[in-house]
């Protein structure tokens, strides 16, 4: 099981990857997408303390579907942010050439980083998806798909028939104090 220290190790590396690249909201966004996202496995534990089985995964934030969005987002974010540097970007008489960006290139200015909103965005992003392959790869579930939502759904959350039938120990730990989770 992928556990909370090894995603902080890997969340830790990426955000020192994302300060450089995007900056500290992207830093501190990649650290609370990496990490932040297993707050979720709290539905679960409430689930099954309720019912008292072992049986579903809810897990609301696993989800590939974030990722999509996320990224969606911060498109739009950037496109956004783009224009309005475009806009503002003095304006050359005609004949003169200027050195206002081409809003048709879809490239931010040379030495744009993301601020604001989108830096910590694409940050939680990254943290996200690093979280979700570093989950498939050490969890080994059946299908990818156990960490899409609408895949969730369409199995009826039963962990059987998304893909965690071959682990025996699902949610051992939902049984053990939070302290041991870590």
């Amino acid at each position: 099981m992928a556990r909370p220290r090894f995603h902080a190790l890997t969340s830790l590396a990426g955000a020192a990857l994302a300060y450089r690249r995007w900056g500290p909201g992207a830093a501190l966004g990649l650290v609370a997408g990496g990490l932040l996202v297993d707050l979720d496995h709290l539905a679960d534990f409430a689930w099954v303390s309720r019912r008292g089985r072992r049986t579903e995964f809810l897990a609301p934030l696993h989800a590939w579907e974030l990722v999509a969005a996320g990224t969606a987002l911060a498109l739009w974010l950037r496109r956004r942010r783009h224009a309005a540097a475009f806009e503002a970007a003095p304006k050359a008489a005609p004949g003169e050439e200027t050195l206002a960006p081409d809003a048709a290139d879809g490239e931010p200015p040379p030495g744009h980083r993301p601020g604001g909103g989108e830096g910590v965005l694409l940050g939680l992003v990254a943290g996200l998806v690093l979280h979700l392959v570093q989950d498939v790869i050490a969890n080994r579930p059946r299908h990818a798909g156990v960490y899409s939502i609408l895949y969730r759904v369409r199995h009826g959350f039963d962990r059987d028939r998304i893909g965690w039938e071959d682990h025996t120990s699902f949610h051992e730990w939902s049984g053990n104090p939070w302290y041991t989770w870590i």
